[in-house]
């Protein structure tokens, strides 16, 4: 996993491949524990696609640190069950009553992430950080993509973290602070075959957070991108991705091949466990918060 962020001053590192990046988090802060972190009461912070991944693990541990947590995401069933598990991390770590909050939200839908924004602003007070984890995978060949799959997969990986951006950075930049956080993708660092959709809209969503970076940075907003590898999740299920139909004889094979392959990575991430992998992933963007 790489982590990108405005926490510090900014150097250039070079990859294998030619590529580069800017690394901007201090190396002694790249491994920190959720352990060490300092505590979070009284920061506000809205987690998107709460529901599973990332989201789901997050949320409860910034409640225990005592963070006031809004989380949204579309399964209002899943979405309660992680509500109830903040009320309890609060509980249990005697941070007294939090009004965590939940909403119910698509975020393919650009114009509702935005009201998503504002409504969690208001209803919190403020919010000293967002955490946006919506993705949407697209696993299909060039030739059987369409502008509407394409498009959709741009305003649930793209449009809709702008629109959440968007939403709240004037509010942040009137109390000169706050964190905006993206969880993106290595596929926005290289983008794989019968990817082209899902690595595109990786590739804006990294561009548009390396600019805004430059531009928020000097009156105090922090930003991060996280581009975790496999982790278990639920990222890869039915309900979740698109594979391709062994539609193209030229193929088929290859795709047949690569649908067995993500279909096994689901829910596995190479036997990784959900909550050793995900901590080592959440502790960086608890850090982040932790600064707000």
């Amino acid at each position: 996993m790489f982590v990108r962020g405005r926490a510090g001053p900014s150097w250039m590192s070079t990859r294998p491949g030619g590529f580069r990046a800017t690394a901007t988090m201090p190396a002694s802060e790249q491994g920190v524990a959720v352990s060490a972190l300092e505590s979070l009461d009284g920061a506000k912070v809205l987690v998107t696609v709460a529901s599973s991944g990332i989201g789901a693990a997050l949320a409860p541990m910034l409640a225990a640190r005592g963070a006031t947590v809004g989380i949204a995401a579309r399964r209002t069933e899943r979405l309660a069950e992680v509500l109830a598990a903040c009320r309890r991390a609060s509980a249990d770590a005697h941070r007294g009553g939090r009004d965590h909050r939940s909403w119910t939200v698509d975020l393919s839908d650009p114009g509702a992430a935005g009201r998503l924004a504002t409504d969690a602003w208001d209803a919190l007070g403020h919010l000293d950080a967002v955490v946006n984890n919506a993705g949407r995978p697209m696993r299909r060949p060039v030739q059987r993509l369409t502008v509407e799959t394409g498009d959709e997969v741009m305003r649930t990986n793209y449009l809709s973290p702008v629109a959440l951006s968007r939403a709240v950075l004037p509010r942040m930049l009137a109390r000169d602070r706050g964190v905006l956080v993206n969880v993106g993708s290595l596929a926005g660092r290289v983008g794989p075959p019968s990817e082209a959709a899902y690595a595109a809209s990786k590739f804006a969503l990294e561009g548009w957070m390396e600019s805004l970076a430059g531009e928020v940075e000097p009156f105090g907003i922090r930003t991060m991108i996280v581009e975790p590898g496999f982790f278990r999740t639920e990222l890869l299920t039915p309900e979740s991705t698109t594979f391709a139909e062994l539609s193209i004889d030229d193929y088929d094979e290859a795709r047949a091949e690569s649908n067995a392959f993500w279909s096994s990575m689901n829910r596995s991430a190479g036997g990784n466990s959900t909550n050793a992998s995900v901590r080592s992933k959440i502790s960086r963007i608890m850090r982040c918060c932790s600064a707000a």
